[in-house]
């Protein structure tokens, strides 16, 4: 049984070129991203602004991981040592990319989930409104 979260094979055939703004580096991850996303049927015009925060925010992450790389995970200050910047920066934007990601659809749990909500949008609307009615 498809899942009813699934798009038609009609309505994934909408523009999915990176969006006016988006920086050129970004564009080969978007383009990745909307592309498999697409294939799986998870994918509508109205994500593509999150899809962008997405590519963003990967950036972001990949930037940060760079500068504690450069400089270590440990800084020190006239308070003493504590966490760079950059690791705090890191876990906040990996907290921020699983969020998006799960509401676009990326990654298995993801998947999965919006399997299951298929399946049961699929069954309540088969069944009666009462649950304790005698079918025929």
């Amino acid at each position: 049984m498809k899942s009813k979260l699934k798009l038609t094979q009609t309505e994934t055939s909408l523009d999915l070129s990176p969006p006016k703004g988006l920086e050129e580096n970004l564009h080969p991850l978007f383009l990745e991203l909307a592309n498999h996303l697409a294939d799986l049927g998870l994918f509508l015009e109205a994500d593509k602004l999150m899809l962008v925060n997405y590519c963003r925010t990967q950036v972001l992450l990949d930037e940060a991981l760079s500068v504690a790389g450069r400089e270590g995970s440990v800084v020190v200050s006239p308070h003493g040592m504590k966490t760079h910047p950059a690791i705090t920066a890191a876990a906040t934007l990996t907290t921020n990319l699983t969020k998006m990601g799960s509401l676009l659809g990326i990654g298995a749990a993801a998947r999965k989930r919006i399997s299951v909500e298929a399946a049961q949008a699929s069954r309540s609307a088969t069944t009666t409104a009462n649950p304790w009615a005698i079918e025929k």
